[in-house]
């Protein structure tokens, strides 16, 4: 296999308060694919997940002028790569409730008995399960990185104000991502972190003059 491949145990649901469960784990603890169907959870239970490198990476710029009109745009991408939760960002682990209440993030979907459909596991300490499979999330994104349109006066125009050039324009960066990364940031692999920051998003408006 290529270097990075992911070579480990496969979470499977959140086992519930009627769920039959292997042995060693915990009512709302991730439960671990039984590759082997044996009813045991051990080494040879781990198989291939995917890869921590991009399957590829691929971009798009590209300009196009009708008339005094100019639009272009670059499409930046990286598909086929998953990073694993890990410090801060990390969400398979039981927390004590100071830490749920004081030092973490509002609206995350953890399991409870009162939410039966969380995507995460439960958050109250306690006993831990045996075994604990790591959480692997989708860093694949399309992003439009940066776009611009402009607007060049005519040289009727420019004549009469004695100018080489004016351009009017607008641009933006960052103004959209195509992902199901649920972190701040997918190209950087920066997580659902609480000193987190996102990409950051701009427009800009201007005019250029050329006299």
């Amino acid at each position: 296999k290529p270097i990075g491949t992911i070579f480990d145990y496969q979470a499977g649901p959140i086992y519930g308060l009627t769920d039959t469960r292997l042995p060693g784990f915990q009512i709302g603890s991730l439960s671990v694919v039984d590759q082997n169907k044996d009813g045991i959870i051990n080494a040879a239970d781990r198989t291939f997940l995917g890869a921590l490198d991009p399957a590829f990476r691929a971009s798009l710029l590209n300009t196009f002028t009708y008339g005094q009109f100019t639009l272009s745009f670059f499409l930046n991408s990286v598909l086929g790569s998953a990073t694993r939760y890990n410090g801060n960002n990390i969400r398979e682990y039981f927390r004590d409730d100071n830490a749920i209440r004081n030092n973490d993030l509002r609206g995350v979907d953890y399991w409870s008995p009162a939410n039966p459909n969380g995507k995460y596991p439960r958050v109250i300490s306690g006993t831990q399960s045996s075994f604990r499979p790591p959480l692997y999330e989708s860093r694949s994104f399309v992003r439009l990185q940066d776009i611009s349109l402009s607007y060049a006066l005519s040289p009727s125009v420019l004549k009469k104000i004695k100018a080489q050039n004016i351009n009017v324009y607008v641009s933006g960066k960052n103004l959209a991502t195509l992902t199901n990364w649920e972190g701040w940031d997918p190209e950087t692999g920066q997580g659902m972190i609480t000193d987190g920051r996102p990409v950051l998003r701009a427009v800009t408006f201007g005019v250029q003059v050329t006299f």
